[in-house]
C-alpha cells in the first residue's frame, strides 16, 4: 500500500490501515499547534536522559549531548552540553576544546543539512514514504508520534487552532 494511501481510511471498512514503517507527514514539521501539542503531550511528560553513570566511568571520560530547543515549528536552537566528571588538568581541558572544535563543525553540517530536509518537506511534491527496516529509531518515533498525539495521522493540518491545552485556553 503506498504512503498516501496509508494515510486515509478505508470508507468500506471503516478501519484505519497501519502506519507502521511510513514517516510522518511534513505538515506537522512545519504546524504551531502541532508543536504546542507536541510539548505538553509528548515532551512535558517524559524524562529526558542525558546517559547512564556507565557512559562516563573513568575519569576523563565524557558524553556530549545537544539540546534541540524548539522556538517555532520552523525554527529550533541547538545547544551542545558536555557530562564529565571532575578533571581540570590542562590536558583534558584541551581535549573538550578540541572535542568541541570538532562538534562545532559537524553541527554546522548537520544545520546545512536539516535545512535542505526541511524545504524538501515543504515542498508541494513531499509525501511520505516508507522508512527502512534499519531505521528503528525514526521507526520507534513515528510510532510514538501517532500514539501521543493522533492528529499526526492525518495527510493535512487540521484547521488552525486545533492544537494543545495552551492554544485553547489562549482562545478564551
Amino acid at each position: 500500500m503506498d504512503a498516501k494511501r496509508a494515510l486515509t481510511s478505508d470508507t468500506s471498512t471503516g478501519t484505519t490501515p497501519s502506519l507502521d514503517g511510513i514517516s510522518l507527514p511534513a505538515w506537522i514539521y512545519r504546524d504551531a499547534d502541532f508543536l504546542e501539542a507536541e510539548k505538553e503531550r509528548a515532551f512535558a511528560s517524559s524524562w529526558q536522559i542525558v546517559c547512564h553513570s556507565s557512559d562516563i566511568p573513568d575519569p576523563g571520560d565524557y558524553h556530549t549531548l545537544d539540546f534541540l530547543i524548539p522556538i517555532s515549528p520552523t525554527e529550533t536552537l541547538i545547544r551542545e552540553i558536555a557530562y564529565a566528571h571532575a578533571d581540570g588538568r590542562r590536558e583534558m581541558r584541551a581535549a573538550r576544546y578540541l572535542n568541541w572544535r570538532i562538534n562545532r563543525r559537524v553541527s554546522a553540517d548537520d544545520k546545512v543539512l536539516i535545512e535542505r530536509v526541511q524545504t524538501g518537506m515543504g515542498s508541494r511534491s513531499y509525501s511520505p514514504g516508507p522508512l527502512g527496516r534499519n531505521e528503528v529509531s525514526l521507526r520507534s518515533f513515528a510510532h510514538r508520534m501517532r500514539e501521543l498525539l493522533p492528529e499526526s495521522r492525518l495527510e493535512h493540518a487540521p484547521a488552525p487552532g486545533w492544537g494543545g491545552i495552551k492554544s485553547r485556553l489562549s482562545r478564551g
